[in-house]
């Protein structure tokens, strides 16, 4: 997990060129220069280090050559001012000129640098471990190459020995466009992103780096309210907003009608799964059309669920089933089956909501259509788009946006720090990493409370948003800190209001 559901947290991502922008227009307008916002930076994180960890005795700080070693610098100094220790491990010379500033008034303060020859052999020796924090200022935002391999192995294996780590900015070796690292980087107890966040923090492998995210603005606020954001954040307080509650006098038709189509022989589970979910988000009727081997064990487990079990499917025979909105995908497979079923509904006029192997179709024989919503997994989401899985990976943001484009559909690219993007290319993070929902049926289950929310009549973008913020909130529920051992049925009695 990232964030918890009602922690305050970002509200805004930003790329690392409105980073740069940002910083230009602080100068030009504000007459904030570098060495100004390093001493902002340097005294935010000094504050932080005394909030979070009071018992630390000493503070390492590790400084890169760029204006993330100045922050460090200035991190350094002001804890020397404050009465702290401090030493600062340099990994090289400065040569930004307000890092080189920020040095110099490191030095005069007294302060000592372990040159980077000695970095290694100081942080092997150093015993006060238990007493100590190590601040992370060698790399900012601005890293987009591999690390050379003495730096890569510097960061493996200060990570490796499980200190308490602060990031300055984001932590060393991670990117802050991706989430990933590059090939490694420092994982961090807390990290304190500057200005804004940046996907980085939020997205892909960045929970395993990132720990606690806070971010400070640096007196920036009134230039962030002009410059749109790259992203929006999810919060769970956003769920009052987006979804509104059911009038007192509301009868079953109020909510709307689902139909879930999929389940083809041995998969009867994942219609089931995302056909109770529709109802737990609010849907009023829900139908599922499935394998006639699977209809006895779907009515025996769900009674609420209206099941129809069909061998050769027809435009007739689905026709007779009154729906609002279609879910097509759940265990519906690829054979001559799932295709007949997906060939008959993929041009239904009525609102789709797309997973699994409907996607997979999808991917194989391209259809336009409108008032649809995609629900891919990253590898979905390669094979729509006509890539690799890493290349998705390496830029969430923008793979979430191109399928929108591509298929004018509101996407939601699953996975640690989903991204929801909407036709217009709008786009949303969800800030929430759970292992404990790698496990089967947690996607049908995010397709049925989509479904549901759709059906109440709320727009593809709100319902996709809403349902993912429903889900993460049940995992989160769910899970309880663990990283594996819930099922995903354990998550629907949580979801809903």
């Amino acid at each position: 997990m990232i964030l918890s559901p009602d922690a305050s947290g970002p509200r805004r991502v930003d790329a690392v060129a409105t980073h740069r922008r940002l910083e230009e227009e602080a100068q030009r307008r504000l007459g904030l220069g570098p060495e100004t916002l390093m001493e902002r930076a340097g005294e935010s994180a000094r504050k932080l280090l005394r909030r979070r960890w009071p018992w630390a005795r000493h503070l390492l700080v590790l400084c890169g050559t760029g204006n993330n070693g100045g922050d460090g610098y200035t991190l350094a100094r002001r804890v020397l001012e404050s009465g702290g220790n401090a030493v600062v491990l340099a990994w090289g010379e400065p040569t930004a000129a307000a890092a080189r500033a920020a040095c110099e008034r490191y030095g005069q303060a007294g302060g000592r640098v372990v040159p980077r020859a000695e970095v290694p052999s100081f942080l092997a020796s150093w015993s006060p471990w238990s007493e100590t924090v190590l601040a992370d200022g060698l790399f900012g935002i601005g890293l987009s190459r591999p690390l050379e391999r003495e730096t890569a192995d510097l960061l493996s294996a200060v990570g490796g020995a499980g200190h308490e780590i602060l990031a300055l900015d984001i932590p060393s070796g991670l990117d802050a466009a991706s989430g990933q690292p590059r090939p490694v980087a420092l994982p961090a107890r807390v990290t304190l992103a500057l200005i804004s966040a940046a996907p980085g923090h939020l997205t892909a492998a960045a929970a395993r780096y990132v720990g606690h995210l806070e971010v400070d603005p640096l007196g920036l606020e009134e230039l962030l309210a002009e410059t749109p954001a790259t992203a929006d954040v999810l919060a769970a307080g956003d769920l009052a907003s987006l979804v509104p509650p059911r009038p007192a006098d509301a009868h079953k038709g109020f909510g709307g009608r689902v139909l879930v189509v999929g389940g083809d022989l041995g998969y009867g589970g994942a219609v089931r799964l995302a056909g109770e979910a529709a109802l737990r988000a609010g849907a009023g009727l829900v139908s599922v059309v499935t394998r006639p081997e699977h209809v006895g064990g779907v009515i025996a487990g769900s009674p609420s669920l209206m099941v129809h079990g069909f061998r050769r499917p027809s435009a007739t025979a689905l026709g007779r089933i009154a729906a609002d909105v279609l879910a097509l995908g759940p265990g519906l497979g690829q054979g001559p089956w799932g295709r007949a079923l997906w060939e008959l509904l993929v041009r239904d006029p009525r609102p789709l909501v797309l997973d699994a192997d409907g996607l997979n179709l999808l991917a194989a024989t391209p259809v336009c259509r409108t008032d649809w919503i995609l629900t891919p997994h990253p590898g979905e989401a390669a094979h729509l788009l006509g890539t690799s899985i890493a290349a998705v990976q390496g830029d969430r943001l923008e793979a979430a946006r191109a399928l929108a484009r591509r298929y004018d559909a509101t996407v939601i690219l699953k996975g640690s720090g989903t991204v929801v993007a909407d036709p217009d290319e709008t786009l949303s993070l969800a800030p929430y990493a759970l292992a404990a929902l790698a496990t089967a049926g947690t996607g049908d289950l995010l397709t049925g409370v989509v479904a549901g929310l759709r059906a109440r009549g709320l727009p593809p973008g709100v319902s996709a948003r809403a349902a993912v913020l429903l889900h993460a909130r049940a995992g989160l529920t769910v899970a309880r800190g663990r990283s594996w051992g819930p099922i995903s049925q354990d998550l629907l009695p949580f979801i809903g209001p």
